[in-house]
């Protein structure tokens, strides 16, 4: 199991409210990463109908939501703006 450094700084701090947390059905497994997050505004893009300015409004809210260094959100819309039309280039659908 892979744990970042926030989190092994909260499960330090409270051992019994982080495995509280993470056995939670809201808690689960779910991991915080700046990748991830960048695929669920993927998930957006397709689920919009192929509207980028939703997908990137999703993307930059839940990114500045998650995380306190906002280093990394500028490369991960440029990403999201470099998916849409290589998915369109080689034809691909989601359904």
């Amino acid at each position: 199991m892979r744990i970042s450094l926030s989190e092994l700084e909260q499960a330090r701090r409270d051992q019994r409210a982080y495995v509280r947390q993470r056995e939670s059905p809201e808690g689960g497994f779910f991991f915080k990463s700046g990748y991830t997050t960048l695929q669920r505004s993927v998930f957006r893009f397709h689920q919009s109908k192929g509207d980028l300015d939703e997908a990137k409004r999703y993307l930059q809210e839940s990114y500045e939501r998650q995380f306190k260094h906002k280093q990394k959100l500028q490369r991960y819309v440029e990403q999201l703006e470099r998916y849409v039309p290589e998915f369109n280039i080689q034809g691909n659908s989601f359904f």
